[in-house]
């Protein structure tokens, strides 16, 4: 009877006899798990199905490699292969059911040990065989830190806006910070997918063993409309990543801006840009060369970098390290910062930061500083508008703005004005206290300016707002009759009785008609001004003199029945108008006994 091991020096290779079949296969799978024990990063990375197949895979290779397996136990690892990548949907098994299920394929077409006749007491393993695991388990070590390791690369995710998870080769990864590491060379597909569902994704190629940076941005940085200027960066490297104005682009993208300034600044790992920064202005249409240079940063072993963690209370603040804002508003933490000292701001319109400024050091002893700001709100916002005209503003006394503006003061007391605008009453100044907790909206009406004059004189009426029509009113209703009508003198229209006898009595009678403005409120205090003379005679046998006038408006009976003498007589009107026509009627009531002159009318404030 043969031996149960035996070892051919001839070509080196390790082969089992027949009968020990469940020995042997138990040391197939103790390769196999020590080799896996070393290739544990990508074991771990392997989702799914990739886990069984990559088992099995290992078991085939290292079996055929060693002449563990017969033809017939090769042919049927290889069709359980073929099935598992064919099967969908994938399950998932843990480590230890992966080797159950191994040993179970296996030992299916290997007969049961305990049915076999032992004729002799063996070893589990030969000196020479446990001799060949170690080499192979330090090979497997060895070839993990020097090839394995060495030949991977990692992946930098930099975005716009926080996400929820990332997608390598649209399978979930775990991420380390920003971080994805020990990545073969070769192509990838990633994608990162935010808060609300949706998704952005790239495709990227690591061909060196470095840290890749990939940048996602959520908005289109390329102007819609023809107003742009085009940024052409110059250089002495490829693959870099620019930032303009706090917005991230890559060297293959065309940067179009909008014109006027820009910060342009150039970003490549292991390299220092130089100058640190340009600033250009930029016209429509403009085409401009910006030239950096890049050198090499000096490359040690030893960690010189790490992070400064800020955190505040108002999430639109914006933070500012040694001048330079972050990407984003509110809490954030600065990454990959050499060590040194850095000097830290947070800033908010009407808000006051406490502290000021602080003054952070990095460094081997504290690498990852974190540090708070807290925002207290010292300036209220103030709204000011001017309504019907477009009027200038002035805060105390100072021009800030026309027609509409919005200022965040400090509180404390301020004095608005106004400005004169052709054509209107302008507006009351104000005085108002600027209280933090309260949002202030000040308004500045311009009321049009309601001047209209009329003059009456032999020839009739002279105005370019008033149009008249004579008549008489009998029993307060208005009539027109051509032998009945008030007569016109030099001094002007004369209202008295139409004859002397007439009874019952009626009164000569003179209707007006005008236009407001558009922009006219009846809040605004107007008044009909008429210029009266009363006349010497009496038309009745009393020596007493009753003058008197009624005045309607639209024919409201407000004014009924006013005893009027020499001068100007006037009457508060404004509420008794409306938009566009009015109409004014003036005529002498049954008590009155003497001819009135009406020689002017006005409407004015």
């Amino acid at each position: 009877m043969k031996k149960p091991y035996l070892y051919q020096e001839d070509n080196k290779t390790l082969s089992f006899l027949n009968g020990k079949d469940h020995d042997r296969i138990e040391y197939i799978r103790l390769i196999v798990e020590e080799e896996l024990m070393s290739f544990r990063d990508d074991f771990i990375l392997c989702q799914n199905e990739e886990g069984q197949v990559f088992y099995l895979h290992r078991m085939l290779s290292i079996s055929s490699d060693v002449k563990l397996l017969t033809a017939d136990e090769e042919e049927i690892f290889k069709r359980k292969l073929a099935d598992m990548k064919l099967n969908e949907p994938a399950i998932t098994l843990s480590e230890n059911q992966i080797k159950d299920e191994i040993k179970k394929i296996t030992q299916k077409h290997v007969p049961d040990r305990r049915t076999r006749k032992r004729t002799e007491k063996k070893p589990l393993v030969s000196i020479r065989s446990i001799i060949f695991l170690s080499t192979l388990l330090i090979l497997s070590t060895v070839f993990y830190f020097f090839v394995y390791k060495e030949k991977h690369a990692s992946i930098r995710i930099i975005s716009e806006k926080p996400y929820k998870r990332v997608l390598l080769n649209k399978k979930p990864v775990p991420v380390s910070g920003l971080y994805i590491h020990n990545l073969p060379l070769g192509d990838y597909h990633i994608a990162i997918v935010f808060k609300d569902d949706t998704h952005l994704e790239k495709h990227l190629t690591l061909s060196e063993i470095k840290t890749y940076s990939v940048i996602f941005r959520d908005t289109l940085q390329t102007p819609v409309s023809s107003d742009y200027a085009e940024l052409n960066i110059k250089t002495n490297e490829l693959m870099y990543e620019v930032l303009v104005d706090s917005i991230l682009y890559s060297s293959t993208e065309r940067i179009r801006v909008s014109p006027g300034s820009h910060t342009i600044r150039l970003i490549k790992e292991g390299y220092i840009a130089e100058p640190a920064f340009r600033s250009v202005f930029v016209t429509k249409n403009e085409s401009v060369y910006i030239p950096f240079s890049f050198r090499k940063q000096k490359v040690t072993t030893e960690k010189t970098f790490g992070s400064i963690e800020v955190k505040t209370n108002r999430l639109s603040a914006k933070i500012y390290l040694n001048g330079k804002p972050a990407p984003l508003n509110g809490n954030h933490t600065f990454l990959d910062l050499n060590y040194g000292t850095y000097h830290v701001q947070v800033i908010e319109k009407g808000y006051t930061s406490y502290p000021t400024q602080q003054k952070v050091v990095i460094s081997k002893n504290n690498p990852n500083p974190a540090i708070s700001f807290k925002l207290e709100k010292t300036s209220g916002n103030v709204s000011v508008t001017t309504l019907n005209a477009l009027g200038t503003i002035y805060l105390d006394g100072k021009n800030i703005a026309k027609g509409q503006t919005n200022q965040i003061l400090k509180k404390g007391s301020y004095t608005i004005s106004f400005s004169e605008v052709e054509g209107f009453y302008t507006p009351k100044s104000q005085t108002i206290y600027v209280d933090p907790e309260k949002q202030q909206t000040i308004i500045g009406k311009y009321l049009p300016v309601v001047f209209y004059r009329g003059t009456f004189s032999k020839s009739g009426l002279e105005s370019n707002e008033f149009t008249e029509e004579f008549g008489f009113v009998k029993h307060l209703t208005y009539s027109t009759n051509p032998e009945r009508l008030p007569k016109l003198s030099s001094e002007g229209v004369v209202l008295s009785y139409p004859f002397e006898y007439n009874n019952p009595v009626a009164g000569h009678a003179i209707k007006l008609f005008f236009k407001t403005p558009a922009m006219f409120e009846t809040s605004q205090k107007l008044h009909l001004y008429l210029t009266l003379k009363i006349g010497s005679e009496t038309y009745s046998i009393s020596n007493t003199k009753t003058p008197e006038i009624s005045v309607f408006i639209n024919n409201k009976r407000t004014f009924l029945s006013i005893p009027v003498k020499d001068g100007i007589q006037s009457f508060p009107i404004n509420t008794l108008l409306k938009q566009d026509l009015n109409e004014i009627l003036i005529f002498t009531t049954d008590n009155n006994n003497v001819p009135i002159t009406l020689s002017k009318i006005e409407i004015r404030s």
